[in-house]
């Protein structure tokens, strides 16, 4: 049995504000869940990337709780402050309904590249 329902598709945005760079994970409900390990997995990797000489960093998310506001982030930055990594960790989040992150203009981005598909049927066909 063949079915053409819509496949879900989860964009995850670490915007830094020093370089103005956008590091963005696009993946499909196939390949992993939208939960506090996907976050953790996709911050750590970026913390690892980050240079040795910054001891200090300043993270700011939305309060969405399923994400940013959860024990398993809380975790993630204890370790890596514990492990001497970074000396300081602050996560900040902004008033609800208004602030606007530089994320939030990625997102805008990226859902006005979408209007040029009609019907995309991959995940590729999105990150072109």
């Amino acid at each position: 049995t063949f079915y053409l329902r819509q496949l879900t598709v989860n964009v995850f945005c670490i915007h830094d504000i020093k370089q103005n760079k956008a590091v963005i994970h696009v993946y499909h409900e196939g390949q992993a869940r939208k939960c506090p390990d996907e976050v953790c997995s996709f911050v750590y990797n970026y913390l690892l990337s980050v240079p040795s000489d910054i001891d200090e960093v300043h993270v700011y998310s939305d309060n969405c709780s399923g994400q940013n506001k959860n024990h398993s982030l809380n975790r993630l930055f204890l370790a890596l402050t514990d492990s001497k990594r970074f000396k300081k960790i602050e996560q900040y989040y902004p008033v609800r309904g208004h602030s606007f992150l530089p994320c939030d203009r990625d997102f805008s981005i990226i859902k006005r590249s979408l209007r040029k598909h009609d019907r995309p049927y991959s995940v590729h066909q999105l990150t072109e």
